[in-house]
């Protein structure tokens, strides 16, 4: 059985624009050029964290094409700190507004969104972490779907 993650945590999920912040880290990685996200597709980051005292945001950023069938993407977020303790989190990203107009940065068919899955978090263990994106859709695909990314945002 998997243990809870020993993090000093205050994990608020919400669902907004990522706050102003110093970046510690940002990847975004191709899930598949015919933006098709399997149930099987795990997409891995990994980030030596040696800051062990400040408050962290972390975000999601999606690119996804125009015609998303749905107005969110569950995802699950899996982050297995250096002592191998792991907590999982299911955010939902929004795809659409309260007015179903699709949101984010939109350039022809593609839009580019960043939403904050975790609010604020101290990562107490300096190491390692590994970082694991999931879709979490209930269904084995989710089409319409380019590309996904984790930010770290060191705040105030």
């Amino acid at each position: 059985m998997k243990k809870l993650l020993t993090l000093s945590i205050i994990a608020i999920l919400i669902l907004a624009s990522c706050e102003t912040g110093t970046t510690v880290y940002r990847k975004i990685k191709t899930i598949s050029d015919s933006y098709i996200w399997t149930a099987k597709d795990t997409i891995f980051f990994k980030k030596d964290i040696k800051d062990s005292t400040s408050n962290m945001q972390l975000s999601v950023s999606l690119r996804y094409i125009m015609g998303y069938p749905n107005t969110t993407l569950p995802i699950k977020l899996v982050i297995i700190d250096p002592k191998g303790n792991v907590l999982e989190l299911t955010p939902e990203l929004n795809i659409v507004d309260e007015n179903n107009k699709y949101i984010g940065d939109i350039m022809g068919d593609l839009a580019d969104i960043e939403q904050v899955v975790v609010d604020s978090v101290i990562f107490s263990s300096p190491g390692v972490y590994n970082f694991k994106l999931i879709q979490n859709a209930n269904k084995p695909v989710v089409s319409h779907v380019h590309a996904i990314g984790l930010c770290i945002k060191k705040i105030k």
